[in-house]
């Protein structure tokens, strides 16, 4: 069930969340992540010394770009103050295989990195810090790394325990 659903997650992702485009190299071999840092806005996906930050556009300039999506998301046709009247019906469309992607990585990050979660530990899955919550997304060892709250006790003991789950490589490259 699992080899089925990353198999199928994956050509989900690339083919058509990705819309099927090569995507830049993000070194993922090297990539920096200073897990006490707590600023608001840092993340590895910020950190400046990885290259996520150089790409944070690659989606949504090939979505405007016709020549590679034709009017699958835009009309250019059209004029307006912008110069973009999106087509929403094919807007909608991607956005639910997004939401699809998403649910199958969720579910692949409990398949393979342990027993999952509980509702109150994964209320909030926060990539970047906040100023009112610290992220909990890391990347640790080479390993996407999800560090969430265990609240079940706290009201007894007054602390609450740390849990960390490590994703399975395969679904942590996704």
């Amino acid at each position: 069930m699992f080899k089925l659903l990353l198999e199928n997650t994956t050509t989900l992702l690339h083919q058509v969340v990705l819309l099927g485009l090569p995507l830049p190299d993000l070194n993922h071999h090297i990539i920096h992540d200073v897990l006490s840092e707590t600023a608001p806005g840092y993340s590895f996906l910020t950190d400046k010394r990885n290259t996520f930050y150089l790409h944070h556009r690659f989606l949504i300039s090939a979505m405007l770009d016709t020549s590679k999506t034709g009017n699958r998301f835009l009309y250019r046709n059209h004029s307006n103050a912008s110069g973009i009247v999106w087509n929403m019906s094919g807007v909608q469309e991607w956005l639910k295989a997004v939401e699809t992607c998403l649910g199958n990585l969720f579910a692949l990050m409990h398949y393979g990195s342990g027993q999952p979660g509980r509702g109150t530990e994964l209320s909030i899955l926060c990539w970047i810090n906040t100023v009112l919550h610290p992220r909990n997304v890391y990347w640790f060892g080479g390993h996407l790394n999800v560090v969430t709250l265990y609240n079940k006790t706290q009201t007894t003991t007054g602390n609450q325990r740390l849990i960390s789950c490590s994703m399975e490589p395969h679904v942590g490259q996704l």
